[in-house]
């Protein structure tokens, strides 16, 4: 199910003895658009200098009529200083957090968790010889961003400005991006649109999102609320802009 990262901030985790926390940073790579991590902050007045970081791996159900999930964590969860988690995560924190919770490794393979397409396969399909091991630094992990990085970047096509990326709609199957949410600005424009990240060029390293198409282009293609997007309206969506649906 597709799921607005504005909405799944409201979102509660709770493990088998306790919550954790609410959804506060979402961290990606820029190969597979995969969310690797999810920070968790307290929200309920206290003002700790920590968050939790957690992995979809760990996510056991999603529940959006109350607007939480379930993890299998056991024991203590890995906690991070806050100020840490405002940056990309660098494999070595990758690696120690997968250490941790004893996860897979999700970084080799051909998909974008491993040979799976989503965490929940690469659970179910891993063995012993999958976790995390002494020579994880000879393949390390890619670097994640923060999802915030990616919100307010201006978005362009050719021949002018287009709007902002004001929300991601995010797959809680396969843990992945799919599309941005931009806030159309164009002259005489206004309202969503729906682009794939794996269409555009520039996040997360550059500061602005350019579009291989004209605005006019753009502003006059197939459109459609994201809360109510379809399989079909993806391939509608997919033939217009040019850019695969996996």
């Amino acid at each position: 199910m597709y799921v607005r990262v504005a909405r799944l901030r409201r979102f509660n985790a709770t493990s088998p003895s306790r919550a954790l926390g609410t959804v506060d940073s979402l961290y990606f790579d820029q190969d597979d658009w995969a969310i690797r991590f999810v920070s968790l902050t307290n929200r309920s007045g206290q003002t700790g200098l920590r968050s939790t970081l957690i992995s979809p791996l760990s996510v056991s159900r999603v529940r959006f009529d109350d607007e939480a999930f379930d993890t299998d964590v056991h024991g203590e969860a890995l906690e991070l200083d806050r100020g840490e988690l405002q940056h990309p995560i660098d494999s070595r924190t990758t690696i120690a957090a997968s250490r941790h919770y004893k996860l897979p490794v999700f970084w080799r393979g051909e998909r974008a968790w491993g040979d799976y397409a989503s965490p929940a396969g690469l659970v179910d399909g891993a063995n012993e010889a999958d976790l995390v091991n002494g020579d994880a630094f000879l393949d390390p992990p890619p670097t994640l961003y923060p999802h915030t990085m990616l919100m307010g970047r201006e978005v362009f096509a050719p021949d002018g400005r287009l709007g902002v990326i004001s929300d991601l709609l995010l797959d809680t199957v396969t843990w992945r991006v799919r599309y941005f949410i931009v806030w159309l600005q164009a002259p005489g424009e206004t309202g969503e649109i729906l682009l794939s990240p794996f269409w555009v060029n520039g996040p997360p390293q550059k500061p602005r999102v350019t579009v291989p198409m004209t605005t006019e282009a753009v502003v006059n293609g197939p459109n459609f609320v994201p809360e109510d997007l379809e399989p079909l309206d993806e391939q509608i969506l997919a033939r217009y802009f040019g850019f695969l649906k996996e």
